[in-house]
């Protein structure tokens, strides 16, 4: 009997509880705050790879890039390590950008791959045997 009354009494508060609980709201895409990560080929590494690559820069102008945009080294840090002064580091940084930039609006760095890449990873099928 004791055990029905506990029961009748769980059932009860669990409803009420539920009732009073804000409705829930599906959402669809991705969840807020995040983001798809870039694009791999789109990397700024790959990006002074290919610009490498296609002869729109030097190897030496790849490093000075990254070396002072993406890995924030001084300019006077890189060239006193190079040999040369800031003045000169900076004007071939400024040279070598210009090109890079209109490389890239003109399209001639876009990888050729980057749609099959992004068509293959958009389309891979998830095995629904596989359990996390």
């Amino acid at each position: 009997m004791a055990q029905r009354l506990c029961s009748a009494a769980f059932v009860a508060a669990r409803r009420q509880l539920r009732a009073s609980e804000p409705a829930r709201v599906e959402v669809s895409g991705p969840a807020p705050g995040s983001a798809a990560p870039p694009a791999l080929w789109q990397h700024p590494d790959f990006v002074l790879a290919r610009a490498v690559r296609t002869a729109v820069i030097t190897a030496a102008e790849a490093d000075l890039i990254g070396a002072t945009r993406l890995e924030e080294v001084a300019v006077a840090a890189y060239a006193a390590r190079v040999g040369k002064t800031a003045k000169a580091v900076y004007k071939a940084r400024d040279r070598a950008e210009a090109r890079l930039v209109a490389s890239i609006n003109a399209g001639t760095l876009s990888d050729p791959d980057a749609e099959i890449i992004a068509e293959a990873t958009m389309t891979l099928a998830i095995d629904p045997q596989y359990r996390c």
